[in-house]
Protein backbone atom coordinates (compact mmCIF):
# COMPACT_ATOMS: atom_id res chain seq x y z
CA UNK A 1 0.00 0.00 0.00
CA UNK A 2 2.71 2.65 0.75
CA UNK A 3 4.39 1.75 -2.22
CA UNK A 4 1.64 2.23 -3.91
CA UNK A 5 0.60 6.18 -2.53
CA UNK A 6 4.62 6.42 -3.12
CA UNK A 7 4.09 5.77 -6.52
CA UNK A 8 1.14 7.99 -7.21
CA UNK A 9 2.55 11.06 -5.37
CA UNK A 10 5.72 10.26 -7.40
CA UNK A 11 3.96 10.47 -10.99
CA UNK A 12 1.88 13.04 -9.95
CA UNK A 13 4.74 15.61 -8.49
CA UNK A 14 6.73 14.40 -11.25
CA UNK A 15 4.54 16.05 -13.50
CA UNK A 16 4.11 18.76 -11.46
CA UNK A 17 7.91 20.16 -10.90
CA UNK A 18 8.00 18.92 -14.59
CA UNK A 19 5.47 21.59 -15.85
CA UNK A 20 6.81 24.49 -13.53
CA UNK A 21 10.54 23.76 -14.26
CA UNK A 22 10.21 21.80 -17.10
CA UNK A 23 11.59 25.05 -19.07
CA UNK A 24 14.25 26.25 -17.05
CA UNK A 25 15.76 22.76 -16.92
CA UNK A 26 15.43 21.71 -20.65
CA UNK A 27 17.33 25.77 -21.24
CA UNK A 28 19.90 24.49 -19.12
CA UNK A 29 20.24 21.23 -21.06
CA UNK A 30 22.90 18.84 -20.37
CA UNK A 31 24.49 20.97 -17.26
CA UNK A 32 21.17 20.69 -15.45
CA UNK A 33 20.02 17.16 -15.88
CA UNK A 34 23.90 15.89 -15.05
CA UNK A 35 23.48 18.13 -11.62
CA UNK A 36 20.00 17.14 -10.56
CA UNK A 37 21.63 13.19 -11.18
CA UNK A 38 24.55 14.50 -8.98
CA UNK A 39 22.31 15.34 -6.23
CA UNK A 40 20.83 12.05 -6.46
CA UNK A 41 24.10 10.16 -6.32
CA UNK A 42 24.51 12.72 -2.96
CA UNK A 43 21.29 10.91 -1.92
CA UNK A 44 22.33 8.08 -3.10
CA UNK A 45 25.78 7.57 -0.84
CA UNK A 46 23.53 7.25 2.12
CA UNK A 47 23.17 3.78 2.28
CA UNK A 48 26.98 3.46 1.94
CA UNK A 49 27.44 4.87 5.51
CA UNK A 50 26.60 3.13 8.67
CA UNK A 51 26.94 6.24 11.34
CA UNK A 52 23.72 7.95 11.42
CA UNK A 53 26.50 11.16 11.47
CA UNK A 54 27.80 10.09 8.05
CA UNK A 55 24.23 9.47 6.71
CA UNK A 56 23.13 12.83 7.83
CA UNK A 57 26.43 14.79 5.81
CA UNK A 58 24.86 13.50 2.70
CA UNK A 59 21.51 15.96 2.77
CA UNK A 60 23.31 19.16 3.11
CA UNK A 61 25.72 18.20 0.76
CA UNK A 62 22.49 17.40 -2.01
CA UNK A 63 21.17 20.78 -0.98
CA UNK A 64 24.43 22.82 -1.71
CA UNK A 65 24.07 20.84 -5.28
CA UNK A 66 20.43 21.83 -5.82
CA UNK A 67 21.31 25.32 -4.43
CA UNK A 68 23.86 26.23 -6.65
CA UNK A 69 22.08 24.64 -9.75
CA UNK A 70 18.86 26.91 -8.72
CA UNK A 71 21.44 29.94 -8.42
CA UNK A 72 23.12 29.43 -11.45
CA UNK A 73 19.88 29.06 -13.62
CA UNK A 74 18.64 32.36 -11.89
CA UNK A 75 21.81 33.99 -12.92
CA UNK A 76 21.83 32.86 -16.57
CA UNK A 77 18.07 33.91 -16.75
CA UNK A 78 18.29 37.55 -15.17
CA UNK A 79 15.93 35.86 -12.68
CA UNK A 80 16.01 37.09 -8.29
CA UNK A 81 17.65 34.83 -6.70
CA UNK A 82 16.16 31.69 -6.15
CA UNK A 83 14.18 31.27 -2.46
CA UNK A 84 12.58 28.25 -0.13
CA UNK A 85 9.68 27.91 -2.97
CA UNK A 86 12.11 27.43 -6.18
CA UNK A 87 14.14 24.89 -3.61
CA UNK A 88 11.50 23.41 -2.04
CA UNK A 89 9.80 21.28 -4.59
CA UNK A 90 13.58 20.84 -6.44
CA UNK A 91 14.63 18.85 -3.46
CA UNK A 92 11.60 17.18 -3.23
CA UNK A 93 11.73 15.81 -6.70
CA UNK A 94 15.10 14.53 -6.38
CA UNK A 95 14.04 12.68 -3.35
CA UNK A 96 10.83 11.17 -5.18
CA UNK A 97 13.78 9.98 -7.83
CA UNK A 98 15.85 8.35 -5.72
CA UNK A 99 13.13 6.60 -3.72
CA UNK A 100 12.74 3.36 -5.42
CA UNK A 101 16.73 2.97 -5.55
CA UNK A 102 15.95 2.86 -1.27
CA UNK A 103 13.43 0.33 -1.94
CA UNK A 104 15.37 -1.83 -3.92
CA UNK A 105 18.11 -1.98 -1.28
CA UNK A 106 15.66 -2.34 1.50
CA UNK A 107 13.61 -5.61 -0.31
CA UNK A 108 16.88 -7.02 -0.81
CA UNK A 109 19.03 -7.47 2.06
Amino acid sequence: MILLVLGVVGVTYNAVVLTNYGPVLSAGGLDCLLTIALAQKELQKINMYKAPRDKLVCIPNCCKVIGNLLLNASLASKDSPPGAEDFLPVLIYVTIKVIPIFHHKLICT
